[in-house]
């Protein structure tokens, strides 16, 4: 591929781009209002007939109530998709799929107090317990079936007549 191709790519790639960012962020009825916006906000020159190709690639919509270009459904879903794996590499997120849920039922003035201690000790880096604290109790979420049971032991030896 020569360089001119190359760039031509590249300054269409940047366009559409803006083009995206533009239409969630203010409201383009028309494409010389896109156009226009794009050379304010981006110093990106372009004409109508090039809008006119970018919003069908882009599969941009007209709202019924507002008049405004949109972004459809799909390409919404994949923009929210490419955000969350954003910041989920930034967080340096990892996923555990519970093998098992316990439930643990407490007086709902202890309910976040007792699941910040459960979290704290039975954490490990490799197999965490989260926990979902509501108004009749806690749900302990955890990595294996293994630590689950660890748990469950641990707490039978410390309330030995409550847990089952």
């Amino acid at each position: 591929m020569n360089e001119q191709f190359l760039s031509q790519r590249e300054a269409k790639k940047r366009r559409l781009a803006a083009i995206e960012a533009i239409v969630q962020t203010s409201s383009i009825r028309t494409q010389k209002e896109l156009v226009a916006k794009l050379f304010e906000e981006y110093t990106i020159e372009t004409n109508q007939a090039a809008i006119s190709r970018d919003i069908k690639d882009l599969e941009l919509i007209k709202d019924r109530s507002t008049n405004c270009y949109t972004l459809n459904e799909k390409a919404n879903q994949n923009m929210e998709r490419e955000r969350l794996q954003k910041l989920l590499v930034q967080a340096e997120a990892d996923f555990f799929f519970p093998m098992d849920v316990m439930m643990l039922k407490t007086d709902p003035s202890y309910t976040l107090l007792i699941a910040a201690t459960i979290e704290k000790l039975y954490s490990k880096e490799k197999k965490p317990v989260g926990t979902v604290c509501g108004s009749t109790g806690t749900l302990l979420l955890v990595a294996s079936k293994d630590q689950i049971q660890q748990i469950q032991e641990d707490l039978r030896t410390i309330l030995p007549s409550e847990v089952e």
